[in-house]
């Protein structure tokens, strides 16, 4: 009698063989419709899952950035510590006698306790915190509001407790360094209150002196009326207390940042500051004139003065080696090319900017605001060459790091790249 298979059985090992030696026979020989059904399946994957994974893969590249940004901030604090003890503690108790080597020694490493308890106290937060214009506030009182989540005032990319303990390490180091002056004639006692009162009184002040820089990373963010009103609280300290370089920096960036409110004013700052640079002969304010000024006759549509004033300022910068102010200029010729118009001013412009680009991505660089900026133009330049697809390869990579970095010119960014896909 012959005995039928039911449908629970299992079917023979050789029947097994079989089927998955036809599948793959069947795979290999038509390859083209095995390739059409996988497309079909992943066509009808859904949307939203699709967007999900991006967004998680774009979570998890962020995460790996800030990890990576982190170990490396965490690394250099312990190395700028180790520059104090035992290394600045072992040098200078080498230039003493024998009997004041112990003595010499602990200066240092009481100092990395000492300034550590202010700092934590109330030290960070007269450095970094929003206060007047000679001295920070109190909002960080007791490192009040220092976690982990990033600040992206000061450091978008690593958590804002370690930012503090970077800095915390040149504060332990400055008036470490000091101690050198007055080894062996100063009482152990009366170099801990001068100490103390030398870091609350002149540290603490001049440390909160940042809002030149400030302002101007205000401005690539795109906080304008924030930026120049920052400048001016700070010129006008700097020309009560009679710092007479400050107040050029400040006039340079005014230059800049008042162009399109106050014309007349504008020129005011632009001719103080160069009157000064001229005279004193410091590369780095010369340099900051060049850029105010190619920016100025752009504006104005004097776009040859405009190209004479930042060659001689790259000729000046690639001498001297002053990398941030040659990027800079570089992407400020770029942008002049761009407003003449014209294929070969295009080209120009995309030569410029992809050596700007260059010295960016440099890893002793990785100047990210400049990357930004040499992105952007090298899209635009390429757009206007006719050249799409590499606009838009540039375009949103130059919007990539523009929304790293904060809201400063996104806009502008995004743009052209609509303009490109359109």
């Amino acid at each position: 009698m012959t005995r039928h298979r039911s449908t629970t059985d299992q079917p023979p090992a050789s029947g097994l063989f079989l089927e998955i030696g036809f599948a793959l026979t069947w795979r290999a020989r038509f390859p083209l419709i095995a390739l059409l059904f996988t497309a079909i399946a992943m066509a009808d994957t859904p949307t939203a899952d699709v967007a999900k994974r991006l967004d998680d893969l774009e979570k998890a590249a962020k995460s790996a950035q800030m990890a990576g940004d982190n170990a490396w901030m965490l690394t250099s604090s312990a190395l700028v510590l180790m520059m104090t003890g035992p290394g600045l503690a072992l040098f200078y108790c080498g230039l003493v006698r024998r009997k004041n080597v112990l003595g010499t020694m602990m200066h240092s490493f009481v100092l990395m306790a000492l300034v550590t308890i202010i700092w934590a106290v109330v030290g960070y937060s007269l450095a970094f915190s929003e206060g007047s214009p000679f001295v920070g506030g109190l909002r960080f009182l007791f490192l009040n509001g220092v976690g982990a989540d990033p600040n992206p005032d000061y450091a978008a990319t690593i958590p804002h407790q370690t930012y503090m303990v970077y800095q915390l390490m040149f504060a332990i180091i400055t008036p470490a360094l000091i101690t050198g002056a007055f080894a062996e004639r100063m009482k152990f006692s009366a170099m801990l209150l001068f100490m103390t009162l030398w870091i609350l009184i002149v540290y603490f002040p001049l440390y909160s002196l940042r809002g030149i820089w400030e302002a101007e990373c205000k401005y690539l963010r795109g906080d304008r009326p924030g930026a120049i009103g920052q400048t001016q609280a700070n010129r006008e300290w700097a020309v009560e207390a009679s710092y007479k370089t400050d107040v050029c920096r400040c006039d340079a960036l005014l230059a800049r940042l008042l162009r399109s409110d106050d014309f007349a004013r504008c020129m005011w700052h632009f001719q103080n500051a160069r009157a000064f640079a001229n005279r004193c002969g410091e590369v780095d304010l010369q340099l900051a004139c060049f850029h105010a000024a190619s920016e100025l006759h752009r504006y104005l549509g004097d776009h040859p003065q405009s190209i004479a004033e930042v060659e001689a300022g790259i000729l000046l910068a690639d001498t001297c080696g002053f990398g941030k102010y040659s990027i800079d200029l570089r992407v400020a010729l770029a942008e002049t090319y761009l407003a003449i118009g014209g294929d070969d001013n295009a080209r120009k412009a995309l030569q410029n900017a992809r050596h700007a680009l260059d010295r960016s991505e440099h890893t002793d660089c990785q100047y990210a605001w400049g990357k930004a900026d040499e992105l952007h133009f090298c899209g635009v330049a390429h757009l206007r060459l006719g050249e799409r697809e590499l606009a838009r390869q540039r375009l949103r990579a130059a919007l990539a790091v523009r929304e790293s970095l904060g809201p400063g010119r996104i806009e502008e960014t995004q743009r052209a790249l609509d303009v490109c896909s359109s």
